[in-house]
């Protein structure tokens, strides 16, 4: 490897690829109850339409609290933070769209702290995303659930949760791409072709992983979860 750089200098796993090392926190610190209680009724406010009256009531921290918060608490906050927004936009029927400050600022506030764009990304969508059933399990779809989600629909979990397995493999390529620098600087085929090897076998078995999204997720629910991971 590059004696100079590591895979974790680009916030990378050398066991989990882009998925952080730690499992995702599913609850946030003391003072962010409101934001894990919301979160986690976001299905029902948008079902009952409450959700752009609801949210224009929630209290709006300062943007300084958000600098005392640790990595984990600030990628959970966020998870909350932008699926609330985009269920908020993509709620309102009439254009032009608005959000609310209660969810604008603290939005904003993350966002230049974690240096993302302030809409929900896919780190928020997927990576910071999951829980394991049995902790003790391994990172697998069958033993994974989602912290954070806009429909009570098994199809938008299982769709993300397949996901969340790909990336755990891709952490076997993505180590043995790395490797296969070294091994070329020092001119060592063997080393070169293990790598390769590793990193053919990485991709099988996330192809493996994806060929599974029929078991959970079906064309013709798809549309009801498509809308809200829409650009705004």
């Amino acid at each position: 490897m590059n004696a100079k750089l590591k895979l974790s200098d680009f916030g990378i796993s050398t066991d989990r690829g882009l998925l952080p090392d730690k499992d995702p926190l599913t609850v946030l610190p003391p003072g962010l109850e409101f934001l894990d209680d919301f979160g986690n009724n976001l299905p029902e406010l948008i079902e009952s339409g409450k959700i752009l009256t609801d949210t224009k009531l929630l209290p709006t921290p300062p943007a300084e609290y958000f600098s005392g918060l640790n990595e984990r608490e600030l990628q959970l906050a966020w998870v909350r933070y932008s699926f609330i927004q985009s269920a908020y936009v993509h709620s309102q029927k009439v254009s032009p769209f608005s959000i609310c400050k209660s969810i604008a600022q603290p939005v904003v506030a993350i966002s230049k702290i974690l240096k993302v764009r302030p809409i929900l990304p896919y780190s928020g969508y997927v990576l910071h995303n999951w829980k394991r059933k049995d902790p003790n399990g391994p990172i697998k779809v069958d033993n994974l659930e989602l912290i954070q989600t806009f429909i009570r629909d098994s199809d938008q979990s299982w769709f993300n949760l397949i996901h969340v397995d790909i990336e755990n493999e891709y952490g076997l390529g993505l180590r043995n791409l790395w490797d296969a620098q070294f091994f070329v600087e020092m001119g060592s085929t063997s080393g070169l072709q293990l790598s390769i090897f590793h990193i053919n076998q990485s991709i099988k078995t996330m192809i493996a992983v994806m060929k599974r999204m029929p078991e959970g997720t079906s064309p013709n629910t798809y549309y009801k979860i498509r809308p809200w991971i829409m650009f705004f």
